[in-house]
């Protein structure tokens, strides 16, 4: 072959390459088109690729584009893009401004704006998206849907009312609109690492999840309205938000959203309630001891303060914090021969208890062996040089004994003075009812646990530890609120009851020097049967016929201590209450003496009400408890429980008795003033 068959050859060859080329970019089949209304019109066009529009196309069936109809998607899976352009028709009956085919499944219409067609958009696949486009009212069907076939609108401007969607049966349309969740913490400041969750459990609602940057947002495409063929759908949500290494929740529910805007949704979150118990390990005693002093360590796993007892629960102690509140020690003296089950009860800063740990241990001293240097000198007769020792026996009558027995064979036996050890007698702390008899568990001079009787009679039942009327009854609210070390008047755990009322006589009733809560307990007896009675003229003729009655003198007992020196260390160095310190107290006098529920608490103190009166706590400079009762036996209780709590302290505090009294006549005159309404009186807690 010559030069110049070569050269025509190679001419051919390249001429054939690019007839080839042109005939596929008109077949719209290489990977990318782009409609720029010259050598690619738009109007009539098949799109098999992803393609963009590059202009705005008039399908007017004139020479520059030459259909009355625009663009048709005819595959799964491909984009158009119409970069911002308008697709603009004539108004001709039956022609369309974008078209999906019945192939065309899963594609997508972006930023495209359709006007004046008779169907603006007309869908004939499934799962088409169409995304930050506008369909204007100028087409006579702004989106015709094809039967059993879907459509999602994200962003979408269209008209949402009348006649302008078309949805033939079984279609379906998902209008969503763009949110992004702005999650910040209480300080304001970006929460990164959220997990948030957008929710609505109804069909064709959105179910989603998502975790914030580190800008503290989070976005979704959220659905707005769902359109069947037959009825439109309209949604709210409830969006909730958290971080669980850094214990930050918050939620915002019946969240609505606008269309065709970017929906913000600001979400503050704050701190996750604790409500686990502490992690409790008592590191020491256990097992057997040879001494009888023996320390108790015990740590939990995190800030917090722990008591300890070995009688369960009959006697707590207090132990010592270590600088992270988190390791706790104290010393025990026990007796030599005696077994023992340690129960430690502790609480986190959160106020969360755990009281299930025990440790059993148990004291064996070793005998004692005495063995003296043999004697000199002969003899056949046995000396007695050395002596095996038994273990002291249990205390008995303040007396404990152990034999032994010597090299020779020979027994003895010793004997010394021990402390008395209590039989609890009592199986409820405080009073309870036995059979017709109110049972009252007291402590006496030797600090053993031990129970006092009183019967009822005839006349009365007892109910609830109190002798009430026959065929009534004393009704005793529950409620347990968590201890928390930022209240301290919630620390003191079991409580009966905290509905009381708000209104109590001693709001209108004058009464001096005297208490509130004795003028409460005074007048509740007369009030209730206010009440009951017939009328306002009844209770006059009552308030005549027992006259002399109201000229009888209250007594307001009050115990009180004051310690002026902290000699119970309630303040630090700096001045602060030791919140800690000031919650073993309190809990330790509700063991001794009985329920004890908040009623009130200012900068000043504290407010408890108890069965028989009411505690004030003053932490304002000095610290103060004061007892208000109004009968001499409640308030040798409350005594005999203080000074039981105060022995447990190195320093010992006075505890002060005082006795008042007053007359109830003003009271009752500002009663009839007042006449307070049966609805408040009913209020009363008594």
């Amino acid at each position: 072959m010559d030069k110049k068959q070569v050269w025509i050859t190679v001419l051919a060859g390249v001429v054939l390459i690019a007839m080839v080329f042109v005939a596929l970019h008109n077949a719209k089949v290489l990977g990318f088109v782009a409609y720029n209304g010259g050598s690619d019109i738009f109007c009539g066009s098949t799109i098999n690729s992803a393609s963009s529009l590059e202009y705005d196309p008039l399908c007017d069936n004139d020479v520059g584009d030459p259909s009355t109809d625009g663009g048709t998607l005819s595959l799964a899976n491909i984009l158009l893009n119409c970069r911002g352009h308008q697709v603009l028709g004539n108004g001709f009956a039956g022609h369309f401004g974008i078209k999906t085919s019945s192939s065309a499944d899963s594609s997508s219409i972006y930023n495209c704006r359709v006007s004046t067609f008779s169907n603006g958009l007309n869908i004939s696949s499934n799962n088409v998206q169409v995304i930050d486009s506008a369909v204007d009212p100028d087409n006579t069907k702004e989106v015709f849907i094809s039967p059993s076939k879907s459509a999602t609108f994200l962003n979408v401007t269209f008209t949402e009312s009348g006649n302008k969607i078309v949805r033939s049966t079984g279609a379906t349309l998902t209008v969503q609109e763009y949110v992004v969740v702005n999650v910040t913490n209480t300080t304001g400041g970006a929460v990164g690492g959220a997990s948030v969750e957008v929710y609505n459990g109804s069909t064709g609602a959105s179910v989603l999840t998502g975790m914030t940057g580190s800008n503290g947002l989070a976005y979704f495409n959220v659905t707005r309205q769902y359109w069947t063929d037959s009825a439109n759908f309209n949604f709210t949500y409830f969006v909730n938000a958290s971080n669980a290494s850094l214990a930050l929740s918050g939620n915002s529910s019946g969240v609505s959203l606008t269309k065709n805007v970017l929906n913000v949704v600001n979400l503050n979150i704050t701190a996750l309630p604790d409500t686990t118990s502490p992690l409790v390990t008592i590191q020491s005693p256990s097992g057997a001891y040879t001494t009888t002093g023996v320390t108790i360590n015990i740590s939990t796993n995190e800030a917090g303060v722990c008591n300890y007892s070995i009688d369960a629960g009959l006697t707590n102690y207090t132990t010592t914090a270590n600088a992270s509140n988190t390791g706790f020690n104290s010393t025990f003296t026990g007796t030599d021969g005696v077994s023992y089950t340690l129960k430690a009860y502790c609480w986190d800063s959160a106020g969360n208890y755990n009281g299930t740990v025990t440790s059993t241990f148990n004291i064996a001293v070793p005998a004692v062996v005495v063995t003296p240097p043999p004697s000199s000198g002969g003899g056949g007769t046995c000396g007695d040089y050395s002596w095996t020792l038994g273990s002291w026996s249990s205390c008995a009558n303040g007396t404990q004994i152990r034999t032994g027995t010597s090299n020779c064979g020979r027994s003895k036996t010793e004997s010394q003075s021990c402390g008395i050890i209590c039989a609890n007698q009592c199986s409820v702390i405080g009073r309870s009812c036995d059979g017709n008899s109110i049972s009252t568990c007291n402590v006496n001079e030797q600090g053993c646990y031990v129970v006092s009787k009183e019967d009822c009679g005839a006349d009365l039942m007892c109910s609830s530890g109190r002798c009430v009327e026959l065929n009534k009854s004393v009704i005793v609210k529950e409620n347990v609120d968590s201890a928390k070390s930022s209240d301290i008047g919630n620390n003191v755990l079991p409580a009966i009851g905290t509905g009381l009322a708000k209104i109590r006589p001693s709001n209108f009733i004058p009464h001096g020097d005297i208490p509130a809560a004795v003028v409460d307990t005074a007048a509740g007896t007369a009030a209730v049967a206010v009440v009951a009675g017939a009328g306002w003229a009844a209770w006059m003729w009552l308030a005549v016929l027992f006259l002399p009655l109201f000229a009888v003198k209250l007594r307001h007992y009050s115990i009180s201590v004051f310690d002026s020196g902290n000699g119970l260390r309630m303040f630090d160095n700096k001045g602060k209450v030791d919140e800690m310190r000031l919650v073993r107290l309190l809990a330790a006098l509700q063991q001794q003496f009985g329920t004890m529920v908040l009623a009130e608490k200012t900068a000043e103190g504290m407010k408890y009400l108890v069965h028989s009166g009411f505690l004030e706590v003053r932490t304002d400079g000095l610290f103060i408890i004061t007892g208000h009762f109004s009968k001499a036996k409640d308030s040798q209780e409350f005594e005999n429980a203080l000074r039981g709590v105060l022995r447990g302290y190195s320093n010992r505090i006075p505890v002060l008795k005082q006795i008042e009294r007053a007359s109830i006549i003003g009271a009752w005159r500002a009663l009839m003033r007042e006449r307070r309404s049966k609805h408040e009186l009913e209020k009363l807690a008594f």
